[in-house]
């Protein structure tokens, strides 16, 4: 789902290419490996033919930059992996069949042990990835980072921020936020070194050096709902906490939005929940399992509430391997989330 140009859209991540979207527009979300350039399923090309199908259907698309297969950013610390990366960032944004991208957002759970396998000794820090997004720590005149590489290529591309895994406890962050835990810390990190390199960037005359916007991950979590006594599908419309005070369920969107809203670069900017369901990792219960009746109405509800975010997506639409998440496979509980999607295609309330 998601909000565009005033008005309500529907959205998924990889898909179906025979879902009907009854006239309306929306958004696809699509994923593509830099180091795997020539492969058949995600690489460049087949890249290219997805934008395309996704184009030819009326919808806009957001397009996850990995490095590699479990490896979402370049290993911390190796130039010459990042250099790789960046050269095909700026392939991608010179390619003219990837024109009509809407936005490449860069990586996705940097903060997750599970997206750094690669270099597991090297993990992907705050730091790491704002010196590959914007050049953090090094001369505001250097133009070896992603932002800058993009937008000489293609200024009318936008670059996002990935998303920051929420409830992860593999990596925390130096700039503590108000609520002290690891996931929360390492985003106002992240954030703040952003920023500063935005605003070094920006006192030299550099035009446009901060992200224009943030890919979001807002899970939600139903079994929070029904322990603290209320209905499971309510759990989007509920300010859980856990003991140490940080939201445990959907509303961790307003956590996202607090931090990136305290800083001068990124205040105000767009949000893109470009990963959402009713799984979360320590629980490890697929929506297959857990999805209760009316939760995709009730989180949706809550975004068209918050003009900040522009889309909402949820993880994902089909993919073979990952029918226990599939809307258009609607396997046991995916049953009335299916329902539910089609209903808001069709505009019913």
């Amino acid at each position: 789902l998601s909000r565009g140009l005033g008005d309500v859209y529907k959205r998924q991540v990889f898909p179906h290419p025979g879902r009907d979207w009854k006239g309306r527009s929306g958004w696809a979300v699509e994923l593509t490996y830099t180091q795997r350039t020539e492969d058949p399923d995600w690489g460049i090309d087949a890249l290219a033919a997805r934008v395309a199908r996704d184009e030819a259907r009326g919808l806009r698309v957001l397009v996850r930059v990995d490095y590699d297969r479990g490896q979402t950013l370049p290993p911390a610390g190796d130039r010459d992996a990042l250099m790789r990366y960046l050269h095909v960032l700026e392939r991608m944004a010179r390619d003219d069949r990837l024109q009509g991208v809407y936005a490449y957002f860069l990586g996705s759970g940097p903060n997750e042990a599970a997206s750094n396998r690669l270099a597991p000794d090297r993990p992907i820090t705050p730091a790491w990835y704002a010196r590959v997004f914007n050049g953090y720590g090094e001369s505001p005149g250097r133009t070896d980072n992603a932002v800058a590489v993009i937008r000489v290529a293609n200024p009318r591309a936008r670059v996002l921020v990935g998303p920051v895994r929420p409830w992860v406890r593999d990596q925390d962050g130096e700039r503590r936020y108000r609520i002290d835990v690891p996931w929360l810390n390492y985003f106002n990190t992240l954030v703040a070194f952003i920023d500063e390199a935005a605003r070094a960037k920006a006192a030299i005359g550099m035009w446009n050096p901060g992200p224009d916007g943030f890919a979001l991950h807002v899970p939600g979590r139903p079994e929070a709902a029904r322990t603290a006594g209320y209905a499971e599908a309510e759990e989007p419309r509920l300010d859980l906490r856990g003991p140490e005070g940080a939201r445990i369920g959907f509303q961790v969107l307003y956590d996202w939005l607090e931090i990136l809203n305290a800083y001068p670069s990124t205040r105000g900017r767009p949000v893109y929940i470009t990963s959402s369901n009713t799984y979360t990792p320590d629980e490890g219960v697929p929506p297959a399992h857990n999805y209760p009746r009316g939760w995709l109405t009730a989180a949706w509800s809550v975004v068209a509430g918050e003009p900040q975010v522009e889309a909402f997506c949820w993880f994902l639409d089909w993919d073979p391997q990952w029918e226990d998440f599939s809307l258009w496979q609607g396997k046991g509980r995916l049953r009335d989330a299916a329902e539910e999607f089609e209903a808001l295609l069709r505009g019913a309330p």
